[in-house]
């Protein structure tokens, strides 16, 4: 026989559900921070000078020296029907929306071409400027995809000649950003 309550009652029994707070978001923004990273980029082309369709491959080194500024050191590899194209840009970044993934900028600095006609043995270099516009979208701590157009103008490096080239790239790609890199 079982003890019963008062009045012959049975004894209720009584769970406790115990509740768990809620989590915690951090809706803070976050910052990019400095850094160095490392990426890879395609890209396609248009020598309007020349009427020339190019595209290509190449990598990227990025130094993000604060939360607005950065370099960019890009070296590809461009093939057309006429010559390969081997520019080397050094880029100046501003970067727009830093506490955001999604992080437009401005860019502007110096190219050297190396330009080896498929038709001749010389090779020609070209040195100039470029400027663009855009985009890096932040994908975790480390990965950011890039989307970029720039507009190019040069000359021959070793000729008095107005030989002046100009034209239009499209660039996108991804940059892995070492684990120094870090958002806060």
């Amino acid at each position: 026989l079982l003890p019963h309550g008062p009045l012959g009652q049975r004894p209720q029994l009584v769970v406790h559900e115990q509740v768990r707070p809620a989590p915690v978001v951090n809706l803070q923004p976050q910052v990019r921070q400095r850094g160095t990273g490392l990426g890879l980029r395609a890209a396609i082309g248009y020598a309007g000078s020349n009427e020339l369709t190019f595209y290509g491959a190449g990598g990227v080194l990025r130094y993000i020296a604060s939360p607005r500024f950065g370099l960019e050191l890009a070296v590809d590899v461009n093939g057309c029907e006429e010559a390969i194209v081997v520019p080397i840009e050094l880029s100046g970044l501003v970067f727009f929306n830093t506490r955001g993934q999604v992080q437009p900028y401005l860019l502007a600095g110096v190219d050297f071409n190396i330009i080896a006609p498929n038709d001749r043995a010389v090779s020609f270099l070209y040195a100039g400027g470029h400027f663009g516009v855009g985009l890096e979208i932040l994908v975790g701590r480390r990965l950011g995809i890039t989307l970029d157009a720039r507009t190019f103008v040069q000359g021959l490096a070793h000729s008095v000649e107005t030989d002046v080239e100009y034209g239009i790239t499209v660039n996108t790609g991804f940059n892995f950003y070492f684990p120094g890199h870090r958002r806060i």
